[in-house]
């Protein structure tokens, strides 16, 4: 059916997998005990930025 057209696969769904951190510290925290880099994505536009001219 249709449905099956429109469901995720495993692989589109694999980000959910990922042990996302809550803030950049535990990150830090994780990433020196497991001794591996950290991937920070951020937002320079934020609702703040915004408004500034």
């Amino acid at each position: 059916m249709w449905q099956e057209f429109i469901r995720p696969t495993k692989a589109e769904l694999a980000w959910a997998e990922i042990p996302w951190k809550s803030t950049f510290y535990d990150g830090l925290i994780e990433s020196d005990m497991k001794q591996k880099p950290v991937l920070l994505l951020g937002n320079e536009w934020s609702s703040s930025r915004m408004h500034m001219k």
